[in-house]
């Protein structure tokens, strides 16, 4: 008989129907994301109590008074220095998640969830934290200025409470909200949202429906979009959300966070439209791999084998290919088969050009770099490696090379595979200086 795991993080992750509005709002880079305190360090498992909970037993306020978010900050800014001490909390707070890789793994897990759904460019959140900026290489947009600088960015995090990293725009007491709201409600921020939203599809996570901020979203989207708007979702783990929305243009998900784009993700990747992330993990293992086979050939001796540059040449894009694909990956770029093949039909072309020019340096780096992309999406298991990758090359030369003593018969054997390359190759090797690594740099 099946068990179902009860902890914390698995307790909420409930099965559900995605909505077929939601997917054909993803496929077509639609769907704006809403996101609120639950999925950050305010989860449950990440800290004992939330801040607000922390703040008001530290001020003794009676249990019974429910009072909002932003009135009991505000009484905490009455104290002397009470502002400077509120954000030294809030930073601490943060500050204290990071130093503990565990916690950070909790307060981020639906952010690393998130990074690799490339679909999903745009995001709100009144969170202070930096999260969408580290694990999903989202720009912030806090301030109104920010905004005309909107399309430059690639995925896009509009922080409507500020940032953490700007202690000046933080919106946390009473008299920062009404000032925020004012500016949604006359300024360009409110006038930025109306347009942007008016095609949108919108769903909120990370929201409780006595969060003040969501309240306030809500109000907010109802007056000023009202005719507007498209139909909305919330992604909650309250039970009781389908009878608190009846009637409403907002449709409940029951489920978590997490869970959700989890299940999202897999509905794309099913479509081939996302590469699962094994992908990317197997491409960072096979990166260490290149490297040793770098450093092998790089020890060869190039006065005797001088066309030994182009194999260095060649690994070096593989390198640079599979490098860029790790450092990328938050972003979501290298999760999209279609932009790959795009960029590699674009290296293709530039190869051609290359190749007429006699830039048989320049060839190699590009046959290198193309395959380490056609790397992502080809291999789909770890013992694929060997069948569907080539880290040894020689130029002019068609057949693949199992392994490093079949290089070195090739290399040895006094064949010439192109004779040009090997002018060229003679010519180059001899104004470096000998115990010298070849490289390639990443520019071409």
């Amino acid at each position: 008989m099946e068990h179902k795991c009860v902890c914390e993080s698995c307790m909420h992750k409930k099965d559900f129907d995605m909505p077929n509005d939601i997917i054909e709002a993803v496929k077509s880079e639609r769907l704006v994301l809403f996101a609120g305190a639950g999925i950050s360090t305010e989860k449950k498992g990440c800290y004992p109590r939330t801040f607000y909970e922390e703040i008001k037993q530290e001020m003794d306020l009676p249990n019974s008074e429910q009072l909002k978010f932003s009135k009991i900050m505000s009484k905490y800014t009455e104290q002397p220095n009470g502002r400077r001490n509120l954000i030294r909390r809030i930073r601490k707070r943060f500050d204290y998640v990071d130093s503990f890789p565990e916690l950070y793994r909790i307060a981020t897990n639906f952010h690393r969830e998130l990074s690799s759904v490339y679909f999903i460019r745009d995001i709100i959140t009144t969170n202070w934290d930096d999260y969408f900026e580290r694990e999903c290489g989202a720009t912030p947009f806090v301030s109104d200025e920010d905004l005309i600088f909107w399309d430059l960015a690639y995925r896009r995090v509009l922080k409507i409470h500020g940032t953490v990293n700007n202690y000046g725009s933080l919106v946390i007491t009473g008299e920062d909200y009404q000032q925020c709201y004012e500016r949604l409600n006359n300024g360009a921020l409110g006038g930025f949202l109306k347009s942007f939203l008016a095609t949108k599809t919108i769903i909120f996570i990370g929201y409780s429906f006595g969060d003040e901020d969501f309240s306030s979203i809500q109000e907010y989207l109802s007056r000023e979009m009202s005719g507007l708007n498209p139909h909305a979702y919330v992604v909650t783990i309250d039970e009781s959300a389908n009878e608190k929305f009846k009637g409403t243009n907002i449709t409940p998900i029951i489920t978590d966070g997490t869970f959700f784009i989890e299940k999202l993700k897999e509905l794309l990747i099913k479509e081939n439209l996302i590469i699962p992330e094994d992908t990317l993990y197997i491409a960072s293992g096979y990166l260490t791999f290149v490297n040793g086979i770098h450093k092998k050939i790089g020890e060869l001796d190039l006065r005797n084998n001088p066309e030994v540059i182009y194999s260095l040449s060649y690994l070096d894009g593989l390198i640079h290919a599979l490098e860029r694909v790790e450092t990328r990956h938050k972003t979501g770029e290298y999760s999209d088969p279609y932009n790959i093949m795009n960029v590699t039909q674009s290296y293709l072309e530039e190869r051609k050009v290359y190749l007429k020019n006699k830039q048989y340096f320049d060839v190699a780096y590009i046959d290198g770099y193309v395959n380490g992309l056609l790397f992502i999406i080809d291999v789909e298991e770890l013992e694929d490696i060997k069948d569907k990758t080539d880290p040894f090359y020689l130029f002019g030369y068609r057949n693949k090379i199992n392994n490093f003593e079949e290089y070195l018969n090739l290399i040895n054997n006094g064949k010439v595979y192109h004779k040009n390359a090997r002018k060229l190759a003679e010519k180059i090797v001899t104004d470096i200086v000998q115990g010298i690594t070849v490289h390639h740099k990443p520019f071409l």
